[in-house]
């Protein structure tokens, strides 16, 4: 069985998995095997499309079906077939995939540094040719263009949706607790969280069984604190993890740790089960990325009504305004086969209302230059209307994988004893050292490691 096969057979496992691919188990099988063409049916070209979006994110993966769907029903000769997969599992095989991949096929990945190593290990394609013939330029903000889809000085990655990380609260838990606005300082933030405690609630939700959600609050408290530059230094190796800059960083997480903040065990639960408690008043407040309005809206919690939004305090005043941001795309395998079929469904997932239907979905924003606030619900008209200053990818998104796991690992450890901070720090500073060090020698050993 490969791994392609595998994978796939574990995703046959969803609750609401929307297609009709069959996965055959047999040795030396590479890849997907389609139903064939029904009696009378026209020979068509198969366009997969593999992703991530599984139960978690149940309205995206079915807002792509439907755009598939769509696009289907009035095309003859091109067939797009969405395939969704289990999120961690696609997270950890995807390379393998893509190597295994021997027709153009698409697959969803993140911005940034997953998708450079993609790049730089000549798994993904470049597009420039049919990405010029369709006129992608024109569809998205060159900043974005520059930001997102450009590797290696070529266009790898086709935006689809962008999401802000923000801290999303429950309103009836401040009510209880007396809190008439969200707080804008760290200092009124603290005393926040200190209120909310007093009436017996956990005032924040942290799940890191996944680990990927801690890194949020070590972003922005490092960005708020020792601002973009620093950040980027330390995440490209050239500034250490015991700077003074990061043992403040921690010093103010060990802060909100000893305010009794978090809920208890947060490597119990992961991101799903944390953003229920605040839907369902065990905690007051979450730091989260709006792929969360997703959630709630299957759950059934008002935007505006029941919850509300607001960026991450301010902490020293001289640090510029920075929020993060998570850009989820297509990239393309490597391939000699012809690749317009894959191209025509990517006109078509590029065309605004359908990247507008795509956010809708998603909880999130439409990465397409004809999209405006005005196109959105209050909430998110809200949250756009907080975005100033520089954007910046998460951690996982800004430093080479085999860094990111050493630093998701310091985090998830720290939340467990926040007290061998510094043996911690200096642990993972030596490992991150020698990482970089590694990749700074030429040939072989420059290769990222593969994921565990």
């Amino acid at each position: 069985m490969t791994t392609r096969t595998g994978i796939m057979l574990a995703a046959l496992g969803l609750a609401a998995l929307a297609t009709t691919v069959v996965w055959l188990a047999t040795a030396g099988q590479k890849g997907p095997v389609v139903p064939p063409p029904t009696a009378g049916e026209p020979a068509q070209e198969r366009v997969a499309i593999y992703h991530y979006w599984d139960d978690s994110f149940a309205r995206l993966r079915d807002g792509l079906q439907q755009e598939a769907e769509r696009f289907n029903a009035g095309r003859q000769g091109v067939r797009l077939q969405p395939c969704p997969t289990v999120h961690e599992a696609y997270k950890r095989n995807a390379r393998a995939m893509l190597a295994d991949a021997a027709t153009p096929e698409w697959y969803s990945w993140w911005a940034g540094w997953r998708t450079r190593d993609l790049a730089e290990a000549g798994l993904v394609a470049e597009l420039d040719a049919r990405w010029q013939t369709l006129g992608l330029d024109q569809r998205f903000p060159p900043a974005l263009l520059a930001k997102a889809c450009t590797y290696g000085g070529t266009r790898r990655l086709v935006p689809l949706v962008q999401a802000y990380v923000g801290i999303f609260y429950s309103k009836a838990s401040f009510r209880q607790a007396g809190i008439t606005a969200p707080p804008a300082t760290w200092s009124a933030f603290t005393e926040t969280c200190r209120r909310l405690r007093a009436t017996g609630l956990n005032p924040v939700a942290l799940g890191v069984s996944t680990a990927w959600p801690a890194q949020y609050w070590f972003d922005y408290l490092l960005l708020r604190t020792a601002g973009p530059a620093f950040r980027a230094r330390l995440l490209d190796g050239t500034a250490s993890y015991e700077d003074p800059a990061v043992r403040r960083t921690f010093a103010l997480w060990r802060e909100l740790i000893a305010l009794g903040a978090f809920n208890p065990n947060p490597a119990s639960i992961d991101w799903v089960e944390s953003a229920k408690l605040v839907q369902t008043q065990g905690a007051a407040m979450t730091l989260m990325g709006t792929w969360v309005i997703d959630l709630y809206t299957r759950l059934g919690w008002q935007a505006e009504g029941d919850y509300g939004f607001f960026p991450f305090p301010s902490i020293d005043a001289e640090a510029e305004p920075v929020t993060l941001t998570v850009v989820d795309g297509l990239v393309l395998s490597r391939t000699q086969r012809d690749t317009r079929a894959a191209f025509t469904a990517i006109d078509h997932l590029t065309q605004p209302e359908v990247q507008l239907a795509l956010a809708n979905a998603a909880g999130g924003f439409a990465p397409h230059l004809a999209i405006g606030p005005d196109r959105y619900d209050p909430l998110r008209r809200s949250i756009r209307s907080t975005v100033d200053g520089e954007l910046a990818f998460p951690y996982d998104l800004s430093t080479p994988p085999e860094v990111e796991r050493i630093g998701l690992e310091l985090m998830v450890r720290f939340l467990e004893c926040p007290d061998q901070q510094e043996a911690l720090l200096r642990e993972a500073a030596g490992r991150i050292a020698a990482c970089f060090a590694r990749r700074a020698k030429p040939g072989p050993a420059s290769a990222p490691a593969p994921a565990p």
